[in-house]
């Protein structure tokens, strides 16, 4: 087995003032064990003092990690954040950055005051020290100003093992003398699974000072970067049992999620399920594993909803004509969305993510969910006004007392079924169900058939049930037509009515009382 499965191990280099990489997570800081580094002993007593106010276990180490086991001259800098064993690069002694309230030129700030003779320590090895017995870590983060690419050097068995998700200070330009930069890290990560997931906090600043009221858009030199490990390398390891990479799935899940990083975390669960599902534990051994299981069934209660994609959307040569005078002529079959994605209310996997305090989390997944929906339905009505128009047709008609029970009351129909599940649909059943016998709806989503809505079992829509005396189409789109011969094609031989028909058939009726009493 991994070891320290049931804890969520956190390793932090250059944690001056006893800060981490890793998100602080309130619900979850008891399960996590931070293994926190420093090479500057002075601050060693602070980190230990600082780290005793959260509820996560924290290891504090006053080493100097690098590629390997050597003594390397250590430079003690004005602003002691900045300390490192690499130089400043004189090529950026006239830039500088706004901080907080003050101006921050990097040759004040990365100005050597002092430098000591330290040993270092590389990581694969440090962890190999039974003596010292450091739990391997599940995450990585740094902050140690152009040392990261040598560190990661000295880990690579640890790259390899057991690191899932990185997070360091990334360095777009050289601020430091012979410092490898951004690029060279995301080339030697990918190496070992890794892949760039983004940035998270991009620092700027200016190669010339001028006063305040001249200061227009920085250059982007630094940021923190995150990296997160391919589920299908995790998946791909032939000598790792099931057990072990479903334990590693299960982290990295987690981990994405602490990230944001939702589609991530569902593609490790995913990964996780195709190996062995029977290997899920049963019982929580954790926060985390608890918060993860109970996420991955919300996930599952989700209706798969997805928008067109773009060779759906275009034909290859509607897609041409794009850039050609010719107009394009686009008729889609219309999915109505569910009622689900479009309400203000959480949906099941936003109110998981409340329970365990990730509202940041369930806040993004909100207003991405309502920003995508509000987008499909306005290029929907954009391209059918007539789904307004009867939507305002039929608001007319109710506001007149002509329900839609009105239709059916010369024809001999006390027994009805509806297809589809949309609003429109759940509408008719709250109008009808006093007046006429619901039997069942229809629907083509397999993640609603078999339950029920307002009381009203919802089936396959080519189940051979007995259906009542008629089928009502509830889309208002273009294609209800499509769907009526569907229906009639799979065997019903009952009536089939479309929502429009009965609209337009109520309407003309409601004209013909205005018109009497007018006279």
């Amino acid at each position: 087995m991994v070891e320290n499965e049931n804890k969520l191990i956190v390793h932090h280099i250059g944690a001056r003032s006893g800060t981490r990489g890793f998100p602080s997570l309130c619900a979850f800081e008891n399960d996590i064990v931070n293994v926190l580094y420093d090479a500057d002993v002075d601050c060693i007593e602070q980190i230990k003092n600082n780290a005793q106010k959260t509820n996560s276990t924290s290891l504090v180490y006053p080493y100097c990690i690098s590629d390997k086991n050597k003594t390397v001259k250590f430079n003690f800098n004005y602003d002691p954040y900045t300390n490192s064993i690499y130089p400043f690069n004189d090529e950026y002694k006239n830039h500088y950055l706004f901080y907080s309230d003050h101006d921050y030129p990097l040759c004040q700030t990365i100005k050597t005051m002092e430098t000591r003779q330290l040993n270092t320590n590389y990581l694969d090895d440090i962890l190999c020290d039974k003596k010292i017995n450091i739990p391997h870590p599940d995450f990585l983060s740094m902050d140690v100003q152009g040392a990261e690419y040598d560190i990661l050097k000295g880990a690579k068995k640890t790259l390899n093992d057991s690191i899932l998700g990185i997070l360091l200070e990334a360095e777009l330009h050289p601020i430091y003398k012979d410092q490898k930069i951004f690029g060279d890290i995301v080339k030697l990560l990918s190496e070992y699974g890794f892949m760039f997931i983004r940035f998270e906090d991009i620092q700027e600043m200016s190669s010339y000072r001028a006063p305040i009221g001249l200061r227009g858009k920085g250059i982007q030199f630094s940021s923190d970067a995150l990296f997160l490990k391919k589920p299908d390398f995790i998946q791909s390891r032939d000598s790792l049992s099931i057990e072990n990479k479903n334990l590693l799935l299960t982290k990295l899940a987690f981990i994405s999620i602490a990230f944001n990083q939702v589609e991530h975390a569902i593609d490790c669960l995913e990964k996780r399920s195709s190996q062995a599902s029977s290997q899920k534990s049963e019982q929580s051994k954790n926060t985390f594993d608890d918060f993860i299981n109970k996420f991955e069934l919300a996930v599952e209660s989700m209706p798969p909803y997805y928008p067109k994609t773009f060779n759906e959307k275009y034909t290859y040569q509607q897609s041409k004509d794009r850039f050609s005078s010719k107009p394009i002529n686009i008729e889609e079959e219309i999915e109505p969305i569910p009622q689900i994605l479009l309400d203000s209310s959480p949906t099941p996997v936003e109110e998981i993510l409340l329970e365990y305090e990730l509202s940041e989390c369930a806040d993004l997944l909100k207003n991405i969910r309502l920003n995508q929906s509000k987008k499909i339905i306005q290029n929907q009505t954009k391209k059918q006004p007539e789904y307004i128009k009867q939507l305002l047709r039929w608001h007319q008609l109710k506001a007149k007392g002509f329900g839609i029970e009105e239709f059916f009351a010369d024809k001999n129909i006390n027994s009805l079924s509806l297809y589809g599940a949309g609003e429109v649909g759940q509408i008719l059943i709250q109008d009808l169900k006093q007046k006429i016998d619901i039997k069942y709806i229809l629907d083509c989503d397999k993640n609603i058939i078999g339950k029920s809505l307002f009381g009203v079992d919802v089936i396959d829509r080519s189940s051979k049930q007995h259906l009542g005396d008629a089928v009502i189409v509830t889309v208002l789109y273009s294609d209800d037509e499509i769907i009526r011969k569907y229906l009639l094609k799979e065997g019903i031989t009952i009536p089939v009515y479309t929502m429009r028909e009965i609209l337009a058939s109520l309407w003309d009726i409601r004209k013909k009382v205005d018109n009497n009493d007018l006279r």
